[in-house]
C-alpha cells in the first residue's frame, strides 16, 4: 500500500467527498472552526488548493449552521457544482458554487430537525433524488430542472417526509430509523427499494416517488362520535358508542393503545361507608373499575356523546383542567384527568390480576348533572369562571360551587333553533343556530357578580340551515366569521359597528360540491416551510392583513367535508386576491384547463370583480392545474400578438406588480415575470402538511 500525503488540515474535518472540478478529480474537505464551517477543494494529484468560508448564518430565514456532517454532489451540472449539506443541528444547506472561480454562487438552507442530517443519494440511478435521515425520521431531497437546464431545489416540494406503510397493516408504527441505504435497481424484484434499519429491526421497502395519503388506522372496538386530542396529556381522546352505549377511549397516537384507566370515588370496600360527602380529602378512595365498565354518567344505553371538550377552570388563582362531556340525554360530564401514580397501578393490579400495558392515566366523574328538561346538549363553551352549553334551543350559563358539590345556574336565553356550535371569546358567545345562522350575544355582569344577562349584539341577515362556525383573527379590531351550510356553501361574514342596526354582513361566499360539516384549525406546516420565517426572496412577501394565513401567527383552515375529504381554506388580501382571481377567469375561459369551456378570452369577463360574493372565491383545484401544465403562457397568449393579447399581458403586469408591491421593476420581460407567476403558484398552492 502506498500512502502519499496531499494536504494537512486541523483536526476539525467533519466530512470530505470528491468531485470533478473541470474534468480535475478533487477532494472536498469541510472543516469547523467553531464559528463558520470551510470548504477546500484539494486536488488529488497535487497542485494549490481553494477554500470556500461558509457563513454560520445563512439563507431568508437566518439559521445558524454547524458543522457539517453529511455532504452529497449532485451530478450533470454544466459549469457549476451543486451540494447537498446536512449540519449537526438539522440543517439542509444547498450550495452552488460556480466550477470556475470555486465561488458560491447560491445558497439556500433549509430546516429539519435538530439532530445532525445525513444525506444519501438514492442508489437506483436517479439523479434527482436523495434521501436524508434526521431526528430518526427519513425525508426525501427532490431536485427539479428549469428550461434553462439549471438544477435547483424543487420549490413546490423540495423536502418530503418519508411514511412507511403497509397495506395489510394499517395500524403499523412509524419505525425510529437509525440508518438507511438505496438499493440497486430491481433487487429483490423491488423498484427503487431502499434498506432501513430499526433498532434491531432490518426493513426491506419499495420507495414511491408521488406523494399520496398514508393510511393509518386506530381500532378502538366501536363506533367514534367525536374526536379530541389533548395538548395536556398528550393523547387523542376518542368518544364512542361500544356495545350500545356511551363510552371514553384515551389513545396513544402513537402506539394506538388505551392508556387510560377508568377510576370511581366511591366507598371504603372496607367499611361499606360512602366518603363522598365527607370534608376530610385524605378520606377519599378512588377505586379502579372493572375492565368494560364506564365512569357514572356514562355507560348509558342510546346516549350518544355530542361534545368533548378541554375546560381551563380558574378560581382563586389556582388552576383546573377537566374533560367536558355533553350527551344526548342532556348529560354534563366533569371529567378529571391525572396521572396515574404507583398507588393507584397497585389497586388496579389488585382488581384485574395483571396489566399488560401500564396505563399512565386514570379518569373519573368530578361533577355531572342533567338538564331538567333532559333535551340534546348540541354545544358547549367555557370561561375561566364557568360553562356555556346549549340545551334544545336555550343557552345556560353555570359556574361550578363545589360548597354546592355542583353547578349553579346564572343565567338562561332563548335562541331561535338549537346552537350547533358554541364560541366565548372576550366577553361574547358566538352562537350558530342550525335553522337561522350566527347569533353574537354579549355577555354581561351585573356589579354583584351574581347575575349575568345575555343581550344580543349582531345576528346574520341571511338564514342558513348551518353546519359549523369557525371565528377567524378573534383578536383583531374586525374578526371573521366562517360558516358552512348543507347548501354547500361557505360564507364569510364581518360585524358592522356604530351602525342604526348593528348586523352580520357578508364578505364573500364559496360554494363547493360538497358540504363542509367541521371547521379545524392548526399549525400543521413541517418546520422547513417558508411560513415560519418572517422573509423570502424567493416567494410572495406575507401580506400585512390580520386574516392572512400566509404568515405564522395565523393557523391553516382545515375543513371535513360531508362526503369525508380534507380540504384547505385560505383567506387571502386583496392583492393576492385579485391576482388568483384574473388567473382563476382566464383558466376558465379554456377549454385545456375547464374541459367544459367552449368560450373565447373575453377581456370585459377577466376582470376581478366584487360582486356577487361568490365572485371573491379562488378554485385552488383549478390553479393546481395551470400550475402542474404550465399553462400560464397559453393562458397569457405570450407568443400571439392578435386579439385581446396585450390586454391581457399588461393586466397580468399590473396585477403582479401589485402582488410584489412593484418591486418587479418595470421593464422585465414576460417570461421572467411568467416564472415568477408559476412560483407564486407554487407558494400559495403548496401542501399544507
Amino acid at each position: 500500500m502506498i500512502v502519499r500525503t496531499i494536504g494537512k488540515y486541523s483536526n476539525r474535518v467533519t466530512v470530505v467527498r470528491t468531485c470533478l472540478v473541470k474534468q480535475l478529480l478533487c477532494a472536498i474537505v469541510a472543516e469547523f472552526d467553531g464559528g463558520s464551517s470551510r470548504l477546500t477543494f484539494q486536488p488529488i494529484n497535487g497542485g494549490n488548493s481553494h477554500t470556500i468560508t461558509v457563513p454560520s448564518i445563512l439563507g431568508y430565514n437566518n439559521l445558524y449552521l454547524e458543522e457539517f456532517v453529511s455532504m452529497e454532489i449532485v451530478p450533470g451540472q454544466l459549469g457549476h457544482i451543486l451540494l447537498l449539506c446536512g449540519t449537526r443541528n438539522g440543517v439542509v444547506v444547498v450550495l452552488r458554487i460556480d466550477e470556475d472561480s470555486l465561488q458560491i454562487l447560491e445558497s439556500t438552507c433549509h430546516r429539519v430537525g435538530a439532530t445532525p442530517v445525513l444525506i444519501k443519494r438514492e442508489e437506483s440511478g436517479s439523479k434527482e433524488l436523495f434521501l436524508a435521515n434526521c431526528d430518526s425520521k427519513l425525508y426525501a431531497l427532490r431536485l427539479a430542472t428549469s428550461r434553462m437546464g439549471i438544477t435547483r431545489p424543487d420549490n413546490e416540494r423540495f423536502i418530503d417526509q418519508i411514511w412507511l406503510t403497509d397495506a395489510e397493516s394499517t395500524g403499523r408504527q412509524q419505525p425510529n430509523i437509525n440508518s438507511v441505504v438505496g438499493l440497486p435497481q430491481g433487487t429483490g424484484g423491488i423498484n427503487d427499494g431502499i434498506l432501513i434499519i430499526d433498532g434491531s429491526q432490518l426493513i426491506v421497502a419499495g420507495l414511491s416517488t408521488q406523494s399520496k395519503t398514508v393510511p393509518r388506522q386506530i381500532p378502538i372496538g366501536g363506533t367514534p362520535s367525536r374526536l379530541l386530542y389533548s395538548q395536556t396529556f398528550e393523547c387523542l381522546i376518542v368518544a364512542a358508542t361500544i356495545d350500545g352505549k356511551s363510552a371514553l377511549k384515551f389513545l396513544d397516537p402513537v402506539t394506538g393503545q388505551d392508556i387510560a384507566w377508568p377510576f370511581v370515588k366511591w366507598k371504603d370496600p372496607a367499611k361499606k361507608q360512602n366518603l363522598d360527602k365527607k370534608k376530610d380529602s385524605e378520606k377519599k378512595i378512588y377505586v379502579p373499575l372493572n375492565s368494560g365498565e364506564s365512569v357514572p354518567g356514562l355507560g348509558n344505553t342510546d346516549d350518544k356523546i355530542f361534545r368533548l371538550m378541554e375546560w381551563t377552570y380558574v378560581k382563586d388563582g389556582q388552576t383546573w383542567i377537566y374533560l367536558v362531556v355533553c350527551t344526548s340525554a342532556g348529560r354534563l360530564l366533569l371529567i378529571d384527568v391525572k396521572n396515574l401514580d404507583d398507588s393507584d397501578y397497585s389497586k388496579l393490579l389488585q382488581r384485574e390480576g395483571t396489566s399488560p400495558i401500564r396505563p399512565r392515566l386514570r379518569y373519573l366523574s368530578k361533577h355531572r348533572f342533567k338538564v331538567a328538561s333532559q333535551k340534546p346538549i348540541y354545544s358547549v363553551a367555557g370561561s375561566e369562571s364557568g360553562l356555556y352549553y346549549c340545551a334544545g334551543n336555550v343557552l345556560h350559563f353555570d359556574i361550578l360551587d363545589e360548597s354546592q358539590h355542583g353547578f349553579v345556574n346564572l343565567a338562561k336565553y332563548e335562541l331561535p333553533s338549537p346552537a350547533l356550535n358554541l364560541v366565548y371569546e372576550d366577553g361574547k358567545i358566538y352562537a350558530l343556530t342550525s335553522a337561522h345562522s350566527l347569533e353574537i350575544l354579549e355577555v354581561v355582569t351585573e356589579t354583584t357578580g351574581t347575575e349575568v344577562k345575555f343581550i344580543r349584539t349582531h345576528g346574520d341577515q341571511v338564514t342558513r340551515h348551518s353546519l359549523h362556525h369557525r371565528v377567524i383573527g378573534l383578536h383583531s379590531e374586525s374578526p371573521l366569521n366562517l360558516i358552512s351550510d348543507k347548501a354547500c356553501s361557505i360564507a364569510g361574514l364581518w360585524a358592522t359597528r356604530n351602525t342604526n342596526a348593528d348586523t352580520l354582513d357578508t364578505v364573500f361566499e364559496a360554494e363547493l360540491p360538497y358540504s363542509i360539516v367541521k371547521f379545524r384549525f392548526g399549525k400543521c406546516r413541517p418546520i422547513w416551510d417558508p411560513i415560519w420565517s418572517s422573509t423570502d426572496s424567493n416567494r410572495v412577501e406575507a401580506p400585512t392583513s390580520p386574516l392572512v394565513t400566509n404568515s405564522a401567527n395565523y393557523p391553516e383552515i382545515l375543513g371535513l367535508s360531508i362526503d369525508g375529504s380534507l380540504c384547505h381554506f385560505m383567506v387571502l388580501d386583496y392583492e393576492s386576491w385579485k391576482f388568483l382571481r384574473f388567473l382563476l377567469n382566464l383558466a376558465m375561459q379554456s377549454s385545456d384547463v375547464c374541459e367544459f369551456t367552449d368560450t373565447s378570452s373575453d377581456i370585459g369577463q377577466l376582470q376581478p370583480i366584487l360582486g356577487p360574493k361568490v365572485m371573491m372565491q379562488v378554485d385552488g383545484d383549478i390553479l393546481r392545474r395551470c400550475l402542474e401544465n404550465r399553462y400560464l403562457e397559453d393562458l397569457l397568449q405570450v407568443n400571439a400578438d392578435r386579439g385581446n393579447a396585450k390586454e391581457i399581458q399588461a393586466t397580468f403586469r399590473s396585477l403582479l406588480q401589485g402582488l410584489h408591491r412593484g418591486s418587479l421593476g418595470n421593464h422585465a420581460p414576460l417570461s421572467t415575470l411568467v416564472e415568477r407567476a408559476y412560483t407564486d403558484l407554487e407558494f400559495f398552492l403548496r401542501p399544507v402538511f
